[in-house]
């Protein structure tokens, strides 16, 4: 099972949501990157708030369709 990251980011109400190409062999391996990810927009964008999740591919189609679709998943 392959793992994507991704990472939601707000300053004040205007939000971004993205997400990365790339795909982790295992749910560490996002996590360990999505740690450092988190730790490095809180230094560049201290007024910012967020979160980083890594879903498996089956979550993560779940959750690119609800967004495409504008429902919540």
């Amino acid at each position: 099972m392959k793992w994507i990251m991704i990472v939601m980011i707000c300053w004040g109400a205007n939000c971004q949501t993205m997400y990365e190409e790339a795909l982790y062999d295992t749910e560490q391996k996002c996590l360990d990157q999505a740690q450092i990810v988190s730790e490095y927009a809180q230094k560049t964008y201290p007024n910012s708030e967020g979160k980083v999740y890594c879903l498996n591919e089956k979550d993560f189609g779940i959750w690119l369709k609800s967004i495409q679709s504008g429902t919540d998943a």
